[in-house]
């Protein structure tokens, strides 16, 4: 049985043309989505993927106690966020934070060196000009932008990349100034 929706004036006989009104729902969405183009599957907050790399998703106690210690204010007002909105900006907020950290804290202590800084750095910008989904040689920052950017079709590496850039002029005017 298959339902029916009939126009309000009656369907003329003998026209070729076939009325849109007394397709079947089926086959009428069916020819809709036809002329459109495929696209994942995505949540009502335009997630594409909703599962989370686990890789990066172990990293979402650090992620959360760092927001919740750095940005208390920022941490308070996510709280109004959807739970798996509020985590990937606490993964974002950590990948962030971690390389702003790198110069700062990192390799001042000597915990890291300041080539493998820049190195780290330099394979987050290319990977930030590229369409590529990878994340090999960037830290787990990168790893976090990575997955993020598989599951969020608009996840804006420009920002990513002018963050970078301002870190990178930052970095050097202090260099100077010493």
């Amino acid at each position: 049985f298959r339902r029916v929706l009939f126009r309000s004036t009656p369907h003329r006989a003998g026209d070729a043309r076939l009325d849109p009104w007394r397709l079947s729902l089926t086959t009428r969405n069916a020819q809709l989505s036809a002329n459109r183009e495929p696209r994942p599957a995505m949540s009502s907050d335009g997630v594409a993927s909703p599962r989370r790399d686990p890789a990066v998703d172990a990293y979402l106690p650090e992620a959360r106690a760092v927001i919740n210690r750095v940005a208390r204010s920022f941490s308070l007002a996510a709280r109004l966020l959807p739970s798996r909105t509020r985590d990937d900006i606490n993964l974002l907020y950590l990948a962030l934070r971690g390389l702003d950290d790198l110069i700062d804290i990192e390799v001042r202590a000597g915990g890291i060196s300041s080539e493998s800084a820049e190195a780290r750095i330099a394979v987050i910008e290319a990977w930030c000009r590229s369409g590529d989904q990878g994340a090999a040689g960037g830290g787990r920052e990168l790893q976090i932008f990575a997955d993020l950017s598989r599951r969020y079709a608009t996840f804006p590496r420009d920002a990513v990349a002018d963050f970078l850039a301002g870190r990178s002029e930052e970095h050097t005017s202090e260099l100077q100034s010493h």
